[in-house]
C-alpha cells in the first residue's frame, strides 16, 4: 500500500513540477488489461472478480480520459506550429528556385487562410 501511495504521488507531483516551470509533459496513457475471470472463478473468489473487473473499469475511464487529454493537447499544439510555419512563410522571401523567367510567370493563388475546422492540415497549401 506505501509503494502505491508513492507511485500515485510521484505520478502527480512530476508533472505538476514540469508544468510549473513552463515545460511541457508528454503523458503516457496505459491501456488497461481486463482482469481474467476463469482465474477468479477457478478459485471461488467472486468478491476478487468483482473488485478486480471494478478496479478495470476505473482504469479503462482513467485511460480513455488520458487519450482525450493528449489528443486535446497534440491539436493543440499542432494548430500553433501550423500557425507558426504560416506566419514563417509570409515572412521568408520566394525561392529562387521557384521563379520562372517573366514571359513565363503567372499569378500563384493566395495562400489560404487559416481556420479552425476542428482537423489540422498540415500542408502550407491548405
Amino acid at each position: 500500500m506505501t509503494m502505491l501511495c508513492l507511485v500515485l504521488v510521484a505520478c502527480w507531483l512530476v508533472p505538476s513540477l514540469a508544468l510549473a516551470h513552463g515545460t511541457t509533459v508528454e503523458t503516457e496513457c496505459y491501456r488497461p488489461f481486463p482482469p481474467i475471470a476463469e482465474d477468479f472463478l477457478d478459485r471461488g473468489d467472486t468478491e476478487g472478480l468483482r473488485a478486480s473487473f471494478e478496479t478495470y473499469f476505473d482504469d479503462v475511464e482513467t485511460y480513455l480520459n488520458c487519450l482525450n487529454a493528449e489528443s486535446a493537447r497534440i491539436r493543440a499544439e499542432g494548430q500553433r506550429a501550423a500557425n507558426d510555419y504560416g506566419r514563417l512563410l509570409d515572412r521568408l522571401p520566394p525561392s529562387p528556385w521557384t521563379v520562372q523567367p517573366e514571359e513565363e510567370q503567372f499569378d500563384a493563388p493566395a495562400r489560404p487562410e487559416m481556420r479552425d475546422s476542428g482537423s489540422i492540415i498540415l500542408s502550407p497549401q491548405g
